[in-house]
């Protein structure tokens, strides 16, 4: 069997682009795509906001307790 080399060149190479083209593709597609935070960041946000409201609160009451 005698294969034309010419012809298998070009078959790899259109088959090589078309994958290059589907990758570029799928990396715009993904970088349009909004990215949610994970959920260790999300815990910690939810854990610095929790002791916000907490020492406010503690302040608060201080304060009212100090004026008394």
């Amino acid at each position: 069997m005698d294969a034309n080399l010419y012809a298998l060149e070009l078959l790899t190479a259109s088959k090589l682009a078309d994958a290059r083209a589907d990758a570029a593709r799928a990396a715009l597609a993904e970088s349009l795509a909004p990215r949610r935070p994970d959920t260790l960041a999300l815990a910690g946000l939810a854990l610095m906001r929790l002791g916000r409201v907490l020492s406010r609160r503690g302040t608060s009451r201080r304060r009212a307790l100090a004026a008394s």
